[in-house]
C-alpha cells in the first residue's frame, strides 16, 4: 500500500514542519532512486510517522529518550548493517532537517529492521 494517505495526514494534521515534510518527500525518494527500495505503508509506515515526529521535534525544540543501546548494537551485528548504515548516511547528506544522535540511532534502527525483513522475504 502506498504511503500518500500517511503523507496527507501528516501534512494536513501539521505532524511535521514544512521542511520535514520535504525530507520526507525526499527520503523516499531516496530510498527509490539511490537504492531501489521501495518504500510503503507496511515496509516503511512506522519509519515515517517517527521521522515526522523528529523532525517536530527539532522545530519545538524537544528531544527524544535514547534507544537501549542493545537495540543499537544488535542491528549492527546484521548482515544488513553496512547498507543501513550507508542509507542513513545518505539521507542525513541530503535532507534539511538534522537529526541529533538518538534520533540517528532510531532511523538505524527502523532501516535496519526494514532491511532485515526485505531480506527476509526474498
Amino acid at each position: 500500500m502506498e504511503l500518500t494517505p500517511r503523507f496527507e495526514v501528516i501534512k494536513n494534521c501539521g505532524l511535521t514542519s514544512e521542511s520535514g515534510y520535504e525530507d520526507l518527500l525526499l527520503i523516499v525518494d531516496i530510498f527509490k532512486n539511490d537504492f531501489d527500495i521501495e518504500l510503503t505503508e507496511e515496509n516503511a509506515g512506522v519509519m515515517i510517522t517517527h521521522l515526522a515526529s523528529a523532525f517536530k521535534r527539532i522545530e519545538t525544540g524537544e528531544a527524544v529518550n535514547p534507544l537501549d543501546s542493545a537495540l543499537v548494537e544488535q542491528i549492527k551485528m546484521e548482515p544488513v548493517y553496512p547498507l543501513a548504515q550507508k542509507i542513513v548516511d545518505t539521507v542525513l547528506s541530503r535532507i534539511q532537517n538534522e537529526l541529533s544522535r538518538d534520533e540517528q540511532d532510531f532511523m538505524l534502527v527502523h532501516v535496519g529492521t526494514l532491511l532485515c525483513e526485505r531480506e527476509a522475504e526474498g
